[in-house]
């Protein structure tokens, strides 16, 4: 397996004899990749990284990975009463890191997730966002080849999301490799190299962001918000009027963004005074429905 860190072939499991969780999974990952699960709560994207950690056996099929990852999952374990910094060196002495490196290390990684300022406090001061922030640097410092993340984004805060975002993308470009479950459509789109849709515990789709979004044709929509009653004519030629009410209306085009100065002039001319104007692109979420017939649901953000 020297060119692969991950194989799954023809994977299957469930819990009981006769429900399957996962049935038919088959994917491989490269160095450097960031392969994302993508599903809503129960399909099944946490069993595949405990399946992928060698914490549940497959009822059916293989798993090949060439060394045992680095797993933060979506409710990592503390030792409450110390520190972060003490939690992380205590996580890097497991994985028998010569002292003085992993000092270096858990500084490095503290700093990175925006921690060392609360280096010293105890974990059980630490809210949800603050936690997870500690279990990103305590996965990534342990300086594995592959890394399962389960839910990697709840919790954060922009500042803390942007983190992972950059470090992602550093750790690729160096070759490690990282298969994450998220719910989260934007983040997924925004970090991944390939998404593999988990619905009814199969694979309803897969392939990079950008192509199968390419390969929905959604319109782009324009949501204007009007601090008075939008105008009663139509929008200008090739903008579809999707819905209209007392607070404003959404047209939608391929590519309606570039027709703005056209929908601002037309807006002008009609007297009609604008609050706000959002330009929604088709993205995964899109994708996720027109394949799946489900909406994904995001839990809100919590710091």
């Amino acid at each position: 397996m020297s060119q692969r860190r991950v194989r799954v072939g023809g994977l299957s499991f469930g819990y009981r004899a006769d429900r399957r969780v996962l049935d038919a999974i088959d994917f491989e990952a490269q160095p450097g990749d960031v392969i994302g699960l993508l599903g809503r709560n129960g399909s099944g994207k946490t069993t595949l990284l405990r399946l992928l950690a060698g914490l549940l056996r497959p009822t059916s099929g293989t798993i090949e990975v060439d060394e045992a990852p680095a797993v933060v999952s979506d409710r990592t374990p503390f030792l409450e009463p110390l520190s972060a910094r003490e939690n992380l060196l205590a996580t890097l002495a497991l994985r028998r890191m010569e002292a003085e490196e992993a000092r270096f290390v858990a500084d490095s990684f503290l700093r990175c997730y925006g921690l060392m300022d609360d280096a010293h406090r105890p974990v059980e001061e630490f809210s949800l966002g603050m936690r997870r922030r500690l279990a990103l640097a305590e996965g990534f410092a342990a300086n594995q080849r592959l890394v399962l993340l389960d839910e990697p984004t709840l919790g954060l805060d922009p500042a803390g999301r942007d983190r992972l975002i950059a470090m992602l993308a550093d750790h690729s470009r160096e070759g490690l490799t990282v298969v994450l479950a998220t719910n989260d459509a934007g983040f997924a789109e925004q970090v991944c190299d390939q998404v593999l849709l988990l619905h009814d515990g199969g694979i309803a789709a897969r392939g990079t962001p950008a192509i199968m979004i390419a390969a929905l044709e959604a319109p782009t929509l324009l949501e204007i918000a009007t601090a008075g009653p939008p105008p009663p004519t139509p929008p200008p030629d090739g903008l579809t009027l999707v819905a209209r009410s007392a607070a404003g209306l959404t047209l939608a085009a391929r590519h309606a963004s570039r027709r703005l100065p056209e929908v601002w002039a037309w807006l002008e001319a009609e007297a009609c005074p604008v609050r706000e104007i959002r330009v929604r692109e088709p993205g995964l979420a899109d994708v996720f429905r027109a394949h799946t017939g489900a909406e994904l649901l995001v839990a809100p953000e919590v710091d």
